[in-house]
């Protein structure tokens, strides 16, 4: 098309309802918490005109932020410092800068209802600091029942808006564009349901799927699929919830499929009776040394109390465990 000429909006709506102007769309899904999860999407993203980003509770500053790296405007913040980017975030933009990409976010902005919706994880903590101190593992499972079926209607109803968001954006593209730009979608593994109905009608496909989903996640993923989860699942996943409330500075820093295979074979072999037991070990000691000896409960004694439980009833020191798969990270 000669460079000023106007589209050519009746054809191109047209050529919309006869289904030849289908968008290409790739999905790449992936934790959050460690660069390497990020692994892949360098060359997703510089085949991709338009690069759809994950920012829950955004604002206009924040995309006119995000475009303005994009165009060289602005440089990240770590590139002025001099300095590796410390998190994902820090990361896209780096990969974004003066790359001249359209950014767009259809996630779900600041000050939406679902912005203020209450999606369950909120209770985790809670969940976990009873357990510690009470040691009741029945009281501890039915409320993480409880607060992952709320995150998983939740994460439905988020993904739903997701979906038609993104079929939004992909019309205005259509209408925009003689040629229709190729879309990149970064998203959470946990919203990889709402990418289903592009992928079966071919407009879209999913470039990045090594994922390797925890026990937790995996949970949620059953009640979102209505299936009922063993007794042994929902006691891995709040062993693993336990284990991440109270050492998640130390594990944010290894990749989410390595931590995940850690997850595995630590907990594999846990049953109810263990951490029945780990539980009343946590309690008694936790009564002994707040209740009675009035010692502070912070998260350094929570976290000598779990470890000293779990090494009396499984034979693991999981103190120890953890900082063996932090230096292999390091190393």
């Amino acid at each position: 098309m000669p460079e000023g000429q106007p589209l050519n909006i009746q054809t191109i709506e047209q050529d919309i309802k006869k289904g030849k102007r289908k968008p290409e769309v790739s999905f790449f899904f992936s934790a959050h918490g460690n660069l390497e999860d990020y692994t892949g999407i360098e060359q997703e993203l510089s085949d991709a005109d338009v690069f759809v980003v994950e920012s829950h509770g955004w604002n206009e500053e924040d995309l006119q932020y995000l475009q303005e790296i994009s165009n060289g405007i602005k440089e990240p913040k770590h590139i002025t410092e001099n300095r590796p980017p410390k998190d994902v975030l820090e990361y896209e933009e780096e990969l974004l800068y003066k790359t001249n990409k359209k950014v767009e976010i259809i996630d779900v902005p600041e000050g939406h209802e679902l912005d203020k919706k209450d999606d369950g994880t909120g209770e985790y903590i809670n969940i976990v600091g009873r357990f510690i101190s009470n040691g009741d593992l029945s009281e501890a499972l039915e409320a993480l029942k409880e607060s992952t079926q709320q995150n998983a209607s939740y994460l439905d109803e988020k993904d739903k808006y997701l979906e038609g968001r993104l079929r939004d954006l992909l019309e205005q593209l259509q209408k925009e564009h003689e040629k229709m730009p190729k879309v990149l979608v970064q998203m959470g593994s946990s919203h990889i349901n709402f990418s289903h109905s592009f992928r079966r009608s071919k407009e879209g496909k999913i470039s990045q799927n090594t994922i390797k989903y925890d026990f937790l996640d995996e949970l949620v993923r059953h009640y979102r699929f209505n299936k009922e989860p063993s007794n042994e699942l929902i006691t891995r996943a709040l062993a693993e919830e336990i284990i991440l409330q109270l050492f998640g500075e130390e594990l944010s820093h290894v990749p989410y499929l390595k931590r995940n295979t850690f997850f595995r074979q630590l907990l594999t072999k846990l049953d109810d009776s263990d951490l029945t037991e780990i539980g009343r070990q946590t309690e008694s000691e936790y009564f002994q040394k707040v209740i009675m000896n009035n010692e502070d409960d912070n998260l350094e004694l929570n976290r000598s109390i779990l470890n000293n439980a779990w090494k009396n009833i499984t034979g693991i020191d999981l103190l120890s465990e953890i900082n063996n798969l932090i230096s292999e990270q390091d190393n």
